[in-house]
């Protein structure tokens, strides 16, 4: 299993990661099973996209094991669940990412613009890719699919957050998911458009 997760807005985000190659296993929103557990132990990745008790649990269980805690969270988040976060994905703006670069983790912030990422304890800017946007309403979810393969595939974190925002361009522009070589194809050509000297 390479990512379970549970949250309103998980079938989305793994079903981008499924898209690009992935094992995904969605966890039911009730209470936490012993089978849901063992899925959680031996999956690379748990992916949450929301607070609740049954979350936090999960979350535990996967840190137990070892295994890597990505968050999205809008809003207001919860610190009890991101502190457990080792990647958390918000559209929460600056203050959550200076808390999780005060503990050393990664935090990314999506909007329109772009993505403004907490690394190494350092804020950086990733601009989003120009396109005609049509369909916007699922890109966030395109994009973190997209970096949860990206992570799963070895990608260098700075790589990964252009090339999921790649993806979510091609998402926002035709309204489906692209295939990962296309994304990749896309973001090579917009770094050399936009980085032409």
């Amino acid at each position: 299993m390479d990512i379970s997760g549970a949250g309103g807005e998980a079938a989305r985000v793994l079903a981008a990661a499924e898209m690009l190659g992935k094992k995904v296993r969605i966890l039911s929103c009730e209470e936490l099973s012993g089978r849901e557990r063992r899925i959680i132990r031996r999956s690379k990745i748990l992916f949450l996209d929301r607070s609740s008790e049954k979350a936090m649990e999960a979350a535990k269980a996967a840190k137990e094991k070892g295994v890597p805690v990505f968050l999205m969270q809008h809003g207001e988040e919860d610190p009890g669940l991101s502190g457990l976060a080792d990647i958390l994905i918000t559209s929460g703006g600056d203050k959550a990412l200076t808390e999780m670069a005060s503990m050393g983790r990664t935090a990314l912030s999506l909007d329109k613009r772009g993505c403004k990422a907490a690394i190494d304890g350092h804020m950086e800017f990733f601009p989003a890719y120009p396109v005609k946007a049509e369909y916007t309403s699922e890109a966030e979810e395109a994009f973190c699919g997209a970096f949860l393969s990206g992570y799963l595939d070895g990608m260098k974190l700075r790589d990964n957050i252009r090339f999921a925002s790649a993806f979510a361009a091609l998402y926002a522009k035709e309204g489906r998911m692209p295939a990962k070589e296309e994304a990749l194809s896309f973001m090579e050509s917009m770094e050399k458009e936009m980085y032409r000297s």
